[in-house]
Parts: C-alpha cells; structure tokens; sequence
C-alpha cells in the first residue's frame, strides 16, 4: 500500500519512522497549514 502523510510535521515524522519497517510505502507528506486569510 503506498501512503501519503498529511499533517503537523514533527508529528508526521514519527509516523513516517514507525511505518518505515512496514510493507506500506511511504509516498510523501502533505503539508499542514492554516490560512489567516481576511474573509470578503
């Protein structure tokens, strides 16, 4: 299974290094962000 990690960095760093002896294939993250954009 290939996989793609979304979300806060350091928390996906950890995820990324339990799956790493796993048959599941790190692909890439997606970054977590937040927008502060006005609105109108």
């Amino acid at each position: 299974m290939k996989l793609a990690i979304c979300g806060y960095p350091p928390l996906a760093l950890q995820i990324q290094a339990v799956l790493q002896n796993s048959d599941i294939e790190f692909k890439f993250f997606i970054a977590d962000f937040v927008s502060t954009g006005g609105g109108d």
